[in-house]
């Protein structure tokens, strides 16, 4: 459950419900990093989670596949 609230440059803002943020980032995820052709490379994102864009806090993703934040 969510939206794009806002694309700036090259960054895109969602608004997640909190019940959903583990499905959410992985569907964000595969989607951005996946090539909408086979002889395109897969490009990295960064994904990051706050209240607010300003308070966004960086995450990775556990071997499990769980979303964690960095301390």
């Amino acid at each position: 459950d969510g939206y794009v609230l806002i694309t700036v440059h090259d960054s895109i803002v969602f608004e997640l419900n909190k019940s959903y943020l583990q499905e959410s980032l992985k569907l964000i995820e595969e989607v951005m990093t996946t090539p909408r052709h086979p002889k395109l490379p897969s490009i990295p994102v960064e994904l990051k989670v706050g209240p607010s864009w300003g308070e966004a806090k960086d995450i990775v993703k556990e071997r499990n596949g769980e979303y964690v934040f960095v301390h």
